[in-house]
């Protein structure tokens, strides 16, 4: 499951100053696991499994949302 959430996130498109459509499909994603979420100051998102704490076992899953790309602001014709 995890290497489908994982491959579907790579394919969403996003760019610096951008990041506002992955973080809402990493926020629906999270919302359809019934996981709550925190987001910082910064813009980061953090979800936590219930019941998780303590010394058990933990996943941590951190990545920049703004990969290299690019806006179209305008095209005219084929440009």
């Amino acid at each position: 499951m995890l290497e489908e959430i994982l491959e579907y996130l790579l394919r969403c498109p996003t760019a610096p100053f951008h990041e506002g459509y992955i973080l809402r499909e990493i926020l629906a994603i999270c919302s359809k696991a019934g996981l709550s979420v925190r987001q910082d100051s910064w813009g980061n998102l953090r979800a936590d499994i219930p019941g998780a704490g303590g010394k058990k076992a933990a996943l941590l899953l951190v990545a920049h949302t703004d990969h290299p790309g690019f806006l179209v602001t305008q095209i005219r014709g084929r440009r």
